[in-house]
């Protein structure tokens, strides 16, 4: 209609004949090279060339050339025509370039949170960041209760702002990679929040934005709450039976929220004593101890309350830790204490090193002794450093002896973990020895045997 009175007179007057859209059939040429909006046309264009290639195939094949004839075909005609199409296929605008925003200009935390927000060179599996992408994918994502502004819902792919669990059918990956600026857009007043595109706002993948919208009506697909809320006018935000407090300005992209939201997550509510912000460790004191580099690893994770215990793993990872009971002895909770300490086989080994090597200790240990211990490198009086290095050696012993069991199957008995413990206590009295200038082992005695012989004159 618009061609018709508008357009039409105009062209005509430079000789232009045809309309052209996304609508079209065929691809426009421009100087010889295909030019498609839809993937119709590029379906065209590619079933046309590839036509073209097979009837000069079956041209060449009738004129029995030789193996050196061949290859000139092969080099000349098919391999320039791949390459010319690679050339075109390749330069189409990427699902990366249709964001409001390109990787480098936004906030480097979209790509640890939402997978198509990554660039292509950090994807492969070969990639410095590959272990951290995998470790963030894994953690559990619960954004229900965030509240974002309508910006920063624009610069979200598509499969990031829906409920796959609570939707019938299923995003492709074509469509699960867009952002959601191909569907939605928002007003230029501040307080505009998100709205659908209407049918003449499409500009970038029309059929694909109309699609996912069109699921949307339909209820195949459920929008996340935090993308629903930022559709919902300041003015109703705190009505309905889920009230809250609308973003100030929709204009301004944030991704804390989400991160708030997984830190809230994956984070302990509260600290139990001894880990309570109020106990300084004394780091000095840490980091000049003779002990290894490995033994200084587990305790600093235990400083952090980073051991991954089975309550830890089933909070992270429920999926592949489904429960988060003891692997040892089936305790329904294996907890920070309960897997260095509380476990019956390690507070065994614990409480059999103390009767072997720190006899001047009346009570035995028990957990709150060993995690002030740990914690606070507070010794009691007269609490040498050869009995700390008792207790890093048995931490250390246990750490082992329970991850060999977890990924070789070896038995995890109280034989085990003190003969192991045995030689690390052993190698630490070595060590400071001879730090010391005491070797650690009395130096040998040699013995002269003077023998007399008698030579016969």
């Amino acid at each position: 209609m618009i061609y018709g009175s508008i357009w039409r007179p105009a062209l005509l007057r430079y000789n232009i004949t045809s309309w052209h859209d996304a609508r079209s059939p065929s691809p426009v040429r421009y100087l010889g090279f295909p030019l498609y909006t839809s993937i119709t046309q590029r379906q065209v264009f590619l079933e046309q060339l590839l036509e073209k290639v097979r009837q000069g195939c079956l041209i060449h094949q009738q004129r029995g050339l030789s193996v050196g004839g061949w290859s000139t075909v092969l080099n000349s005609l098919i391999l320039s025509t791949l390459c010319c199409v690679g050339f075109l296929l390749s330069h189409q605008p990427a699902s990366s370039t249709l964001y409001r925003s390109p990787p480098q200009q936004l906030d480097h935390r979209f790509s640890l949170l939402f997978p198509y927000r990554r660039p292509n060179s950090l994807r492969h599996n070969e990639s410095s960041w590959s272990l951290l992408f995998k470790a963030t994918d894994r953690l559990p994502k619960d954004f229900s209760n965030a509240i974002v502004s309508a910006s920063t819902c624009l610069e979200i792919p598509l499969a990031s702002v829906i409920l796959p669990s609570f939707s019938s059918e299923e995003l492709g990956r074509s469509l699960a990679q867009l952002p959601s600026s191909v569907a939605n857009t928002m007003g230029s007043d501040p307080d505009s929040c998100l709205r659908p595109k209407h049918s003449v706002e499409f500009s970038v993948h029309p059929n694909l934005a109309k699609k996912f919208l069109n699921l949307v009506t339909l209820d195949k697909i459920k929008l996340a709450p935090f993308c629903v809320r930022a559709f919902i006018p300041p003015r109703y935000s705190s009505l309905g039976h889920f009230p809250f407090q609308q973003v100030a300005d929709h204009t301004v992209v944030d991704v804390t929220p989400f991160i708030e939201s997984l830190i809230h997550r994956c984070l302990p509510n509260r600290f139990s004593p001894p880990f309570s912000p109020d106990i300084p460790v004394n780091w000095f004191d840490f980091w000049l101890l003779p002990i290894s580099h490995s033994c200084h690893n587990i305790w600093y994770r235990f400083l952090y309350l980073k051991i991954p215990h089975k309550s830890l793993l089933h909070r992270f990872i429920p999926d592949f830790f489904p429960s988060p009971s003891c692997a040892l002895c089936s305790h329904s909770c294996d907890t920070l204490g309960h897997f260095l300490f509380l476990c019956p086989v390690k507070l065994a080994a614990w409480q059999t090193i103390q009767h072997r090597h720190l006899h001047f200790l009346s009570n035995s240990w028990t957990s709150a002794d060993l995690h002030l211990i740990l914690t606070t490198l507070r010794f009691p009086s007269g609490f040498p450093l050869s009995a700390l290095l008792v207790i890093v050696a048995t931490l250390e012993s246990i750490w082992i002896s329970h991850w060999s069991f977890t990924f070789s199957a070896t038995p995890f008995t109280l034989k085990s973990v003190l003969s192991l413990a045995e030689s690390k206590i052993t190698k630490y009295q070595h060590e400071a020895s001879i730090a010391a200038g005491i070797p650690h082992c009395p130096p040998p005695f040699f013995s002269v045997l003077i023998i007399s012989c008698s030579k016969d004159i």
